[in-house]
């Protein structure tokens, strides 16, 4: 089939166990001629041959290029499908907690990343799951928290330096941090993010994302307007909602551009809308 990805070409590559090597063929796919070949269309091709015909060295290297992989494009979803399928085939706990801890510190922790921390927090009884006797579990008790302890040190220094608003999926970093530790930092980093003017627009930006946030900033109307305004109740969760209407109430009397000033007037539209919601549940 003229432009379809062959097996034997995904044979190849699953026997690459260099993940250097390895990341550099599959960004070749980002530049492919064929038609509707491109680096999405591979990674949803070699999933099924990864998880039945690849051993630990190579299962090692395709997750290590997955979790060094910052995409929120159409691929996501299969990267972060083969990184919690690739780390679960790994021989041990030591094993899954040795290449966790080596990509946190070589590539920060990404989205794949914090999305696969929070997956695997479902094993150890958060977020109201059952927790998974200690044999079941992909990390261990002591393996988990070192883990997690490493990516919440490197998300605390991600917002130090100003880059933790620029990621895609924030609010799974912010619940992120917040579940791994007591979750007042956390807070404390939402409450400064609101008095900073750019910084609190970039945060409204980022959750409601960034096809919403543009359609909003250009006075358009939203094509799924419930949806949008969910992803909102992260500063209800936070307890930051009530000071996040003060501020944007505030903004309002500042020298907006008018980009800006739509996003504001839609999010104290929004904010009444939900404590409306929420006080009639």
């Amino acid at each position: 089939m003229p432009g379809a990805i062959s097996d034997s070409e995904v044979r190849d590559l699953v026997n690459i166990v260099d993940s250097t090597a390895l990341r550099e063929r599959l960004h070749l796919y980002d530049y492919d001629a064929r038609d509707g070949v491109d680096f999405a269309a591979l990674i949803k091709k070699i999933g099924p041959f990864y998880r039945t015909e690849a051993d630990a060295p190579a299962l090692e290297a395709i997750l290590r290029v997955v979790l060094g992989e910052d995409r929120s494009d159409d691929s996501f979803i299969t990267l972060y499908l083969l990184a919690n399928d690739a780390l679960r085939y790994l021989p041990d706990s030591g094993e899954r907690k040795r290449v966790l801890l080596d990509a946190i510190r070589t590539c920060r922790v990404l989205p794949v990343t914090i999305r696969l921390l929070r997956a695997l927090g479902k094993e150890h009884g958060w977020y109201g799951e059952e927790a998974r006797p200690e044999q079941d579990r992909q990390l261990s008790s002591t393996d988990f928290r070192k883990v997690t302890n490493a990516a919440v040190a490197d998300i605390i220094n991600q917002a130090s330096e100003s880059t933790l608003l620029s990621r895609d999926f924030v609010a799974e970093y912010l619940y992120f941090w917040r579940d791994a530790t007591d979750g007042g930092e956390t807070k404390l980093y939402l409450q400064r993010t609101l008095e900073v003017r750019d910084d609190f627009i970039k945060l409204l930006s980022n959750l409601v994302g960034e096809e919403a946030a543009q359609r909003l900033r250009n006075g358009e109307t939203l094509q799924d307007p419930p949806i949008v305004k969910s992803r909102l109740h992260l500063l209800w969760d936070f307890n930051v909602a009530s000071e996040a209407r003060t501020r944007a109430d505030n903004l309002r009397a500042e020298d907006l551009s008018d980009e800006e000033r739509h996003l504001i007037e839609w999010f104290i539209d929004a904010h009444q809308n939900i404590n409306i919601s929420t006080t009639d549940s």
